[in-house]
């Protein structure tokens, strides 16, 4: 019995400790951050976006009904947040009797969110979003599409860029056509540590779960307007 109430009362100081030590870590990156990273300020991305390719079908992302999210397996549990989409395009090629699909995007990688200002600072701290704020991938689909109705899946290959870094990565990717609109929803598990991003293990995993959503419209259609 006195045992069991040994274990009940360490428990608690356990999760202390914990929190101690993530304020402490917190408060140690908080402090060295602009030291290291003094007079660098907002860099550019490496990846550009291509030019519009001649004779493809063009769709244009629409960034308010579009997003990123990103989840993390942090010490005080699963932590997703989201940040936002800007400007991009998902253009078809067309490939014989089908349709390539050649995606544009870019994420502002500063705006992600938690919705807790203590776990929104450590991850931005870890990716340096004050130097790093954009993220941008430019996919292809190796397979085309056999039509521009319905929905089709495709693996979405192509470079990825975030914390200044650049890798190839995968993306399987739902594509949805209705009307004038496409909408890829798309998902994969992206290693910070390919990125240079060191997350400490007291902090959290180095593995984030990205998910996107991609609303696009055809260009020359008329956007909503906003009521």
């Amino acid at each position: 019995m006195k045992r069991a109430e040994a274990v009940d009362r360490a428990q608690p100081r356990g999760c202390a400790l914990i929190a101690a030590l993530l304020a402490a870590l917190l408060g140690l990156l908080a402090g060295l951050y602009p030291w290291l990273t003094a007079g660098t300020g907002p860099r550019d991305p490496i990846l550009v976006p291509g030019t519009p390719i001649p004779d493809a079908l063009r769709y244009q992302v629409m960034p308010d009904e579009s997003h990123l999210e990103l989840t993390v397996n942090a010490t005080i549990g699963r932590v997703s947040g989201q940040a936002e989409m800007r400007d991009g395009s998902v253009e078809l090629v067309r490939d014989g009797t089908g349709w390539h699909v050649v995606a544009n995007l870019s994420m502002d990688v500063s705006s992600f969110n938690v919705g807790n200002e203590f776990v929104n600072r450590l991850i931005r701290l870890a990716l340096a979003v004050e130097t790093y704020p954009i993220g941008v991938f430019l996919g292809r689909s190796e397979t085309p599409i056999p039509a521009r109705e319905g929905t089709f899946v495709v693996d979405l290959r192509g470079p990825l860029e975030l914390h200044g870094v650049v890798r190839d990565y995968t993306f399987p990717t739902t594509l949805t056509f209705a009307g004038d609109r496409l909408t890829l929803v798309s998902a994969a598990t992206v290693d910070a540590r390919e990125f240079g991003v060191s997350i400490p293990t007291i902090v959290g995993s180095s593995e984030l779960e990205a998910a996107m959503r991609i609303v696009t419209v055809h260009e020359g259609s008329s956007p909503p307007s906003g009521d």
